[in-house]
């Protein structure tokens, strides 16, 4: 896959799961329309980290992400800069899920190894987000 298709599918993540995130957000916070927008701003931001080391990758991604969404929490839930840190902590739980996944670069299914590895970066990265999510709305409440 090349770096534009790379980019086009990284922009297609980063739309869904700023509309997912907001369809949650939308029902418990207030002034929540920038929430996608911010998304999107974080995954173009963090998209440089395609092009550098794979270590740097989750401080750049998740740092992004953390920050221009925090942007949009921070004046909605206590201790929204929680956020930031799960951001990066959801990167590099995604990183390791990728690197744990058990696909065979030999067989030359990139595609097929690019499903599975995607798919656990992402299940990892929600469980962190969720959880955190979860936390700082309960805060709210309290």
């Amino acid at each position: 896959i090349g770096r534009t298709t790379t980019l086009l599918l990284w922009t297609l993540v980063c739309v869904l799961v700023g509309l997912a995130q907001w369809c949650v957000l939308k029902q418990c916070l207030t002034g929540m329309k920038w929430w996608p927008v911010a998304t999107l701003l974080g995954g173009a931001i963090s998209s440089l980290g395609f092009f550098t080391t794979a270590y740097a990758i989750p401080l750049i991604m998740g740092g992004t992400f953390g920050v221009t969404q925090w942007w949009v929490l921070r004046r909605r839930v206590p201790k929204a800069w929680l956020w930031i840190v799960a951001q990066v902590l959801a990167a590099f739980a995604g990183l390791i899920a990728a690197l744990l996944m058990p696909v065979d670069a030999a067989t030359g299914n990139f595609k097929e190894n690019l499903l599975v590895m995607g798919t656990a970066v992402e299940i990892a990265a929600s469980l962190v987000t969720g959880t955190t999510l979860i936390f700082l709305l309960r805060q709210r409440q309290n």
